[in-house]
């Protein structure tokens, strides 16, 4: 290594800007060094001798700039190149493992999919220090970088190497894996002598100990060698590998139960004149209920009249319930008008438990087939358990067609049928997606409550105008008020667009119909106003007319959510242009109209919760405080929503309000900064209503911090209450 860093030295020395001189001594120095060492060497020392000429280089005196290079002290990784004879091994630094800079080297190597240099230096690692604590791990990433370069001939060669000198190398079990994989892929290939080992490893062995792997191996465990010689079965050809399959599915001790249940599933990929045989076999005699369950259910990928008639028997014979589901299943995906004979006897059969029932009248309806549909129209009227019925309802919905609408919709209109069946049956026939003109009429001829409302979901799931149109008109002009509620709410949801809505407002509040809502308007003066432009309005600057009313909510909608939502005061609406999607919901009463905000800003996360509060506060003849405290109690509201809910709150005159706000400052479960804002409203109440609650606060209640702001408040107010707190504090010790 010596030597190899005087040609260093003397490449760098002729990147100098010096004359020849220099260049020819290091090169003589060099030339020294070389000789001295060992005549192996000769080659590259004659190699040198045209290096004289070189001395021509002072031309490359601009190149000051590669003084930088000093990171070529990493070049000890040329203990890699092994393109010389070095002859007799060389010694590391004491302390330094002789295997380091290859083992760094091939690993960048495989990090970059560079496989042909990985597995050449993870090679010559493992050719160089046979005895290092890394060969055996070398072989392993060498082999797996020749498979991924798909060199599987010497990935073989390799791990056959590691597995018979390097068994208790760390990837020795990865070794065998890979072995599989490895050999099924030389198998699939035409391979003879990999067949012949997969088929080796995959046929059960008396004695399951010992290093072919774990006593029992589980399903999952793909580093066991015979779950990979069975998962390199998948590769082979049929006739090939069926043979194995049986001789491992024949193997039936609890040890093999394992291996038995991966054998199923690759039989069920090989499709021979064995295949039914086996499955049918293991089937009815295999005494794990798994391995049962899973040939099958893999029986449904073998379509003749035997296989349906073995389902069918183990349908009527089994107590096994995972069974009896998995035959159902199987004979649902039977393309067999016998399969189709059976599910329908089977489902009208009381004897049989509901939930196999259920499942098979589920899988008729995944047939769609006419004789299918009428089976099930008709057996609705046998049956007495709801929970077949309402299967059977879901089922009819799943193949649209006009007959089997009609038949919901008659459904619905029973007033024998019990009111959760007939709303069962809108829903499903709401989601087939038929002519909407039949549930549009229907409304006006429901009388029932629950069934309206069950209409009124289901317009709001239909994005047809006359759908949308039919939500306007019972948000208007239905007498039921939780109904106009309900279509209200579900205007809110509306497709993409905006929805606007309006209604009275209480007394005392007024706006020009834009960027100004005035509060405790009285007379002609207003006591407080809310700006809603850049902050650069003085209200007495400017006169402006101020309309009592109404209040307007205009609400941006994307994707089923409120984005946006803008609050008016007066003025009027503008008449949209004729391609925007606007839906004007009229003048509902104030209470509904609360109640959706609320509703809304109880529910919607961001500022749009936030903001859902303040026209909620101006409606006429609502009390909202109640709800209002509700809100800031409420932890799953967020909680910019519920300090939103605090300040209106704050806003609202009367004793009770300000005992509720008094109480929240108690609570455990209630946070700090909401805490805050209700010092805050306390401190905004009216009359000085609020003192005595801040001076209870100021005077005992534990947060520190609490108090601090409780004392601030009572500094503004200028009330002889707290006059009289701020003497006791400062005169008594």
């Amino acid at each position: 290594m010596h030597t190899l860093a005087l040609v260093v030295a003397a490449v760098v020395a002729w990147q100098q800007p010096t004359g020849g001189s220099r260049i020819a001594g290091a090169v003589a120095q060099a030339e020294a060094a070389l000789r001295a060492t060992a005549p192996v060497f000769q080659g590259q020392v004659e190699a040198l001798s045209a290096l004289p000429a070189l001395a021509g280089l002072d031309a490359l005196a601009g190149l000051d700039a590669l003084a930088g290079l000093d990171g070529l002290a990493g070049l000890d990784a040329l203990d890699a190149v092994d393109g010389l004879d070095w002859g007799t091994p060389r010694r590391a630094p004491q302390g330094q493992d002789p295997t380091d800079s290859l083992w760094r080297a091939a690993r960048a190597a495989l990090n970059r999919s560079d496989y042909m240099s990985a597995a050449n230096l993870y090679y010559d690692l493992a050719h160089r220090y046979p005895s290092a604590s890394r060969a055996g791990d070398a072989l392993y990433w060498a082999a797996f970088a020749l498979y991924r370069n798909d060199d599987l001939g010497r990935a073989r060669s390799l791990l056959v190497t590691q597995q018979r000198g390097y068994a208790k190398a760390a990837t020795a079990r990865d070794g065998l894996a890979l072995l599989a994989r490895v050999q099924a892929a030389l198998a699939k290939q035409g391979d003879g002598e990999a067949a012949q080992w997969i088929a080796q490893q995959a046929a059960p062995k008396a004695d399951t100990a010992g290093p072919r792997g774990r006593d029992c191996p589980s399903a999952d465990d793909e580093d066991d060698l015979r779950i990979a010689a069975l998962n390199g079965l998948m590769q082979m050809d049929a006739d090939k590998a069926v043979p194995l399959l049986r001789t491992v599915l024949a193997r039936r001790d609890a040890c093999h139960r394992a291996l038995r249940r991966k054998a199923v599933f690759v039989l069920s990929q090989k499709h021979t004149a064995e295949t039914e045989d086996i499955l049918l076999d293991v089937a009815q005699h295999d005494p794990d209920s798994d391995v049962r369950q899973q040939a099958v259910f893999w029986l449904s990928q073998v379509p003749t009249e035997r296989a349906v008639t073995m389902l069918d028997s183990i349908l009527r014979t089994t107590v096994d319930e995972e069974l009896r589901e998995k035959a159902l299943f199987a004979l649902s995906q039977q393309h067999s008008p016998r399969a189709a004979q059976i599910l329908r006897t089977y489902a009208e059969t009381t004897t049989a438990p509901s939930e196999a029932r259920a499942k098979a009248i589920f899988w008729l309806g995944q047939r769609p087939s006419d004789e299918n549909a009428a089976f099930l129209r008709g057996l609705y009227a046998k049956l007495a358990e709801d929970e077949l019925k309402e299967k059977v309802i879901f089922s009819l919905s799943q193949r649209r067609s006009a007959e089997n609408t009609r038949w919901l919709m008659d459904l619905a209109l029973n007033e024998r049928e019990s009111i959760e069946m007939r709303k069962k049956a809108l829903f499903w026939a709401g989601q087939s997606g038929g002519d909407l003109e039949p549930f549009i009429s229907l409304y006006d001829r429901m009388q029932n409550h629950d069934l309206k409302e069950q209409l009124i979901f289901v317009y709001s799931q239909r994005h047809e105008a006359p759908a949308l149109d039919k939500l306007i008109q019972i948000a208007k002009t239905e007498p039921d008020r939780e109904l106009r509620r309900k279509a209200i709410f579900w205007l809110g949801q509306s497709p993409d667009g905006t929805v606007r809505l309006s209604f009275a407002a209480r007394a005392g509040v007024c706006g020009n119909g834009r960027n100004v809502i005035a509060l405790e308007c009285h007379g002609g003066s207003c006591g407080r106003q809310t700006v809603w432009n850049d902050g650069r309005f003085v209200g007495n600057e400017v006169e402006y007319d101020c309309d009592a009313g109404p209040v307007r909510v205009s609400l941006t909608v994307r994707r089923g959510h409120v984005e946006a939502l803008r609050t008016y005061v007066g003025g009027r609406w503008v008449a949209p242009p004729a391609t925007a999607a606007v839906t004007d919901l009229g003048t509902p009463s104030a209470r509904e109209a609360v109640d959706f905000l609320l509703d809304l800003a109880a529910r919607e996360d961001g500022r749009v919760g936030e903001e859902a509060i303040l026209p909620a506060t101006l409606a006429d003849s609502v009390t909202v405080w109640p709800t209002l405290l509700t809100l800031a109690r409420n932890d799953r509201v967020p909680r910019r929503t519920r300090r939103q809910a605090v300040f209106w709150l704050g806003q609202a005159a009367g004793a009770v309000a300000t005992r509720g706000l008094s109480a929240l400052l108690d609570e455990d479960g209630v946070e700090r900064d909401v805490k805050e804002q209700a010092v805050f409203a306390l401190s905004q109440q009216p009359h000085g209503d609020g003192v005595p609650a801040l001076i209870r606060v100021a005077r005992s209640h534990p947060d520190r911090e609490l108090r601090r702001k409780a004392l601030f408040w009572l500094g503004q107010s200028d009330d002889p209450r707290a006059l009289a707190v701020f003497e006791e504090l400062l005169t008594h010790p």
